[in-house]
């Protein structure tokens, strides 16, 4: 028995931004748009055709980084004085999930701390949170079709999840032209988030057979992340990654993830290091940890993505992609200590690390992680 949860419409192809102001239009008169400074010369084209429909759009802009406590209330803040029926996202997964939590902020009276799995007083949303758009400009974090926003926390080194049903994205306009100028380390750090999304949903202890599908199927589509990576303004391939992020978030969001995940959330709130970089340091080290327990889910990953059944070859393709990209094969970088180690192993325990297909006690893990240092 199982469930299985989705924004409620999902548009898919090139130019299917232009869709926007008719979908919005349903939903209100009155809304905000909200996207990475970066991208205003879209949110200016996008703010024109919602007004030539008779919207009434305003405009913010994010700050630079994943979304904190603070960037989260003050977006909200705004969508409250602009008096929005509406709330659109477009950037990449640091701005959708900055709005998807605003959306849900935005009708509250409490500050979103109470909120937060772990950190807070596991308040829960009273109010029906605003409806809220995502217009994805990466394809990475799959947070256009997950529940929940990843909130950080640099000054007490945390990262945690708002998370509710409510908060699926009421539509999704999945545009590859939206993704062409993103520059090449953000396609391979963002790719390397989605592949391992789709590889720990595909192993996950909490994976369905929808989701397990669906990791396959984009795995399918990620196979050509070298290609993107080196062909960046091919839309065609673009289009193919964006469905491998869009599959890799339905699949982590109702089947779960592991113990990547959950390290490189400690890794990236303790050192600030990005999130798919961190995601890709850790995939080929703790997908041979877990072999024991997912052999034949990663012998189907393998064929897939390599032509041969082996679990090997594809934690090779994987390291060779991270050569490629000129991710680090370890932590040595960071100088960790004893001490901090034994800290990233503390902190990786959350919703995402309890997925993992292996269960190991913290002193296992820690062995683990001194490998790479």
């Amino acid at each position: 028995m199982f469930s299985f949860y989705a924004p409620a419409r999902i548009r898919f192809g090139e130019g299917c931004r232009r869709e926007l102001p008719a979908f919005l239009k349903k939903r209100g008169t009155r809304g905000m748009l909200v996207l990475s400074r970066s991208l205003t010369s879209f949110g200016e084209e996008l703010i024109s055709d919602c007004r030539r429909e008779g919207l009434e759009v305003s405009l913010f802009v994010t700050e630079r980084g994943e979304p904190t406590l603070a960037s989260v209330e003050s977006c909200a803040d705004a969508a409250r004085c602009a008096g929005a029926e509406f709330l659109a996202a477009l950037g990449g997964g640091s701005c959708l999930d900055t709005v998807k939590a605003a959306a849900g902020l935005a009708a509250e009276s409490f500050p979103l701390r109470d909120y937060l799995e772990g950190v807070g007083i596991g308040r829960k949303l009273q109010a029906e949170p605003l409806p809220w758009v995502a217009l994805p400009t990466t394809a990475g974090t799959g947070a256009e079709v997950t529940k929940n926003a990843v909130i950080a926390c640099p000054e007490e080194g945390w990262k945690k999840s708002f998370r509710d049903e409510r908060l699926y994205a009421a539509g999704v306009f999945l545009d590859p032209e939206l993704m062409t100028g993103v520059p090449p380390r953000v396609t391979a750090e963002s790719g390397m988030d989605a592949l391992t999304q789709l590889l720990e949903a595909l192993i996950s202890r909490k994976s369905t057979p929808m989701t397990r599908d669906l990791a396959l199927a984009g795995l399918r589509y990620a196979a050509v992340l070298p290609r993107v990576w080196a062909e960046g303004s091919d839309l065609r391939l673009r289009g193919q990654m964006a469905l491998a992020a869009l599959y890799s978030g339905l699949a982590l969001a109702n089947g779960g993830l592991g113990a990547v995940h959950g390290f490189a959330a400690a890794l990236g709130s303790r050192f600030g290091i990005p999130h798919g970089r961190a995601c890709a340091v850790f995939l080929p080290h703790i997908l041979r940890v877990n072999l024991p327990a997912c052999r034949p889910a990663l012998e189907e990953a393998a064929r897939i993505l390599t032509g041969r059944s082996d679990p090997e070859a594809l934690i090779e393709w994987i390291e060779s992609l991270n050569r490629t990209f000129g991710i680090p094969e370890d932590l040595r970088f960071l100088g960790l200590s004893g001490a901090e180690a034994e800290q990233l192993v503390a902190a990786a325990h959350g919703n995402a690390f309890s997925g993992n297909p292996l269960e190991l006690e913290d002193k296992a893990w820690l062995a683990e992680i001194r490998k790479l240092l």
